[in-house]
């Protein structure tokens, strides 16, 4: 569908958002960065080879009070 959109509007700008961007399944890792090619590298845009342009690890999100500490608890 991307690439059919694509075809169709040639300076189209696509936005990907995920909370996982490596998937799981073996065949899914790295597939967001396939589809979103341009990004941003060293404050300069750069087309067709950085595919994320932001990204935060989970442990700054819970320093910074975004996501709650985990707590595990087995029973």
């Amino acid at each position: 569908m991307i690439d059919y959109v694509r075809s169709k509007v040639p300076h189209v700008k696509l936005i990907g958002l995920t909370a996982t961007p490596f998937g799981t399944a073996e065949e899914e890792q790295g597939l967001p960065g396939k589809i979103y090619t341009d990004g941003v590298k060293n404050n300069v845009v750069v087309h067709n080879n950085v595919g994320i342009t932001y990204q935060i690890s989970l442990k700054d999100l819970i320093s910074r009070r975004i996501l709650a500490k985990l707590v595990f608890e087995s029973y």
